[in-house]
């Protein structure tokens, strides 16, 4: 069943789309709503409350500063050390006059106007009691102006710290109410979206299930159908005829090309059949003909196209086939006239043998001196390997004495870096004992003439402090030079140890190659010694062939009466042009007198042994390929090698 099946699939879009919009805009004007209100909130503690409270902050540090510059200007004993104190004194006033001042602008509401006016108040009257105790102290009338610093100035700063503190809580609970509210507000905000993402949520889902029925379903099920008709499958039922909507236009419209398709399609069936039917009708003709043993069957009516590769595929095996008949007939003959060659050079073949057994005398005492020339090469290469592995040993044993160098060069380099990390902790010592030095000289200053003392001795502990500070310094300075010579060290040994391992490498490099030289001298004694076998084998094997050339006599015999019986076979067939090319191949093959070996035998040189070559080498790239040859060309060749030997 369609949903909102009376309407178009464009209005039911449009009317979802709207939706989606009207939803998205509501949400987007609620979070903008609550963002407004929650800057407002923010825009004033930035503007109020967070510099409220950094100059309520400040107004504290200059106050309690003019308060010790105060205690200072009166514990100092000489002149010069009071004008000095006076002027900080004067400037520490000024500013906090200012900060106080500045910060009327901040104040919140009238209950911090109280607190405010209570802080000025507080202020004017510390002011108004330290003026009497500065002049005191600018007479050096040291005494007096302690007394009246403990017994007013005292007290009325302890005022003006609580009143400072009053209004520093006020403010920094404003802060906090303001948070509050901003959570609240953050809380609220965040409901409403929520509650909005629910509602467009739910929207979404509706327009997605409109969809689906209406648009993707359908078009689904037409992409399998159109999918099927692609296949071949025309039976195929169309969906979604029934509709009143685009859909079922498109299905009607692939309704009607079906049926296009399926007139046309019965059409081309009938013809491809009748084209069939003639090709197949040409190719048996042509496969009764080359049965019949007639290789000139080649098929001269024209295909068409989509099978006219077919004939001449055809055509080109008759032909090949015609040429390979005619090959083999011209082969026949010339295996008749080889296997007579054959038999001619088999007779001369017994007439040289009696040659071979001088040689191999003359062969055998060339081979012993060569024998003693390599047992002796073979007992130098093992005293040339023994001395490289005895290098190789100690190159080794170099680079593990240049290794444990590198290793105390790296520990004395870890060590450094502990070092300097003991100064910085010295050095932090020794800033922390100058801020307790000052303290402990504020505190002695209060406590009147009972801290005197105690006064001299935070002074002499500064002093040590400042001292050990410069020390800390100086000791740092030359921990971190002393590091960077290790740190060159380090680098020069690191090279060095490079240069070391290329020199253990390449004289292993050395070792292996003497070794090889000394197992190669080894193999080719042993070589030698199998060429000494096989000289004495050879003689053996002189006996054996005039046996094998009777064998050989015999088998040329038979090869012939094989030809002459192929060429029986090849006749049977007949080959048009290729039979005229296996003629003229015929009638231009060479005779056998013509390739006549000589009847006298040339002389048998010496034979000259060759330097012996190491067992695993590989074999020349020099050394001539085997030689395949048939009829008059495979005699001569054979003439040619028992001339050599």
């Amino acid at each position: 069943m369609l949903i909102l099946g009376n309407l178009r699939i464009r209005t039911v879009t449009m009317a979802a789309t709207t939706l989606i919009a009207l939803a998205a805009m509501a949400c987007g004007f609620t979070a903008l709503n609550f963002i407004s209100a929650l800057g407002g909130r923010v825009n004033y503690a930035a503007d109020n409350t967070v510099p409220s409270l950094g100059v309520l902050s400040t107004i504290q540090s200059r106050a309690g500063y003019a308060r010790i510059m105060l205690a200072q200007h009166i514990l100092e004993p000489t002149r010069a050390g009071t004008l000095r104190i006076d002027g900080k004194f004067v400037q520490a006033l000024a500013q906090t006059d200012a900060s106080i001042t500045g910060y009327e602008k901040l104040v919140s509401d009238p209950q911090e106007r109280t607190m405010y006016d209570a802080v000025k108040r507080e202020w004017g009257d510390w002011k108004a009691k330290a003026m009497p105790a500065r002049q005191l102290s600018l007479d050096l009338q040291t005494d007096a102006a302690i007394a009246l610093y403990n017994n007013q100035l005292r007290a009325v700063g302890d005022r003006l710290d609580a009143a400072l503190q009053r209004e520093f809580q006020y403010n920094l609970d404003i802060s906090r109410r303001s948070g509050n509210e901003g959570k609240q507000a953050v809380s609220t905000s965040y409901n409403w979206i929520i509650a909005l993402l629910v509602a467009i949520g739910a929207a979404l889902l509706f327009v997605l299930l409109v969809l689906r029925n209406r648009l993707t379903g359908p078009l689904s099920a037409l992409t399998d159908a159109m999918q099927d008709m692609a296949g071949g499958d025309l039976d195929r039922v169309v969906p979604g005829r029934d509709q009143s909507d685009e859909i079922g236009q498109i299905a009607n419209a692939l309704q009607a090309i079906k049926h296009g398709v399926e007139a046309r399609t019965s059409a081309a069936a009938e013809e491809q059949a009748a084209v069939q039917r003639q090709v197949v009708a040409a190719l048996g003709k042509g496969l009764d003909q080359l049965k019949a043993g007639r290789l000139d069957c080649a098929i001269q009516q024209a295909f068409p196209p989509e099978y006219e590769r077919l004939r001449v595929d055809f055509n080109d095996a008759v032909g090949s086939l015609g040429d390979v008949m005619g090959e083999v007939s011209g082969a026949s003959e010339s295996v008749r006239v080889g296997s007579s060659e054959i038999a001619s050079a088999a007779s001369d073949l017994a007439d040289r043998t009696s040659s071979q057994a001088a040689a191999l005398e003359e062969s055998a005492a060339s081979v012993r001196s060569i024998s003693d020339a390599i047992t002796e090469t073979a007992k130098i290469a093992g005293d040339a390997r023994q001395n490289a592995q005895l290098t190789e040993r100690e190159a080794i044993e170099g680079g593990e004495v240049m290794l444990r160098a590198v290793a105390a060069i790296e520990e004395i380099q870890r060590s450094s870096r502990q070092m300097e990390e003991i100064v910085s902790l010295i050095d932090g010592i020794a800033f922390q004992t100058n801020l307790l030095a000052l303290n402990a000289g504020v505190e002695a200053a209060r406590a009147g003439d009972a801290g005197k003392g105690f006064a001299v001795v935070a002074t002499e502990v500064r002093s040590l402090a400042e001292r050990s500070a410069g020390a800390a310094k100086e000791i740092a300075g030359i921990i971190k030079g002393s590091g960077a010579d290790v740190a060159n060290g380090v680098e020069m040994m690191t090279r060095t140890k490079g240069a070391l391992e290329q020199i253990v490498s390449r004289t292993g490099t050395l070792a292996s190659m003497i070794d090889a030289i000394a197992v190669s001298a080894g193999d080719q004694a042993a070589a030698i010694q199998q060429v000494n076998t096989v000289v004495a084998q050879m003689d053996t094997s002189t006996q054996q062939n005039a046996a094998l050339v009777e064998q050989s006599t015999a088998a040329s015999r038979s090869l012939a009466e094989e030809a002459v019986r192929m060429g029986t076979l090849v006749g049977r067939f007949t080959m048009g042009g290729a039979s005229r090319s296996a003629s003229m191949r015929a009638s231009s093959a060479p005779s056998a007198s013509a390739y006549a070996p000589s009847s006298a035998p040339s002389s048998a040189p010496v034979l000259a042994m060759p330097r012996p070559a190491p067992s695993h080498s590989a074999p020349s790239p020099s050394a001539p390929a085997p030689r395949i040859s048939v009829g008059n060309t495979a005699v001569a060749a054979v003439q040619d090698d028992w001339s050599e030997f």
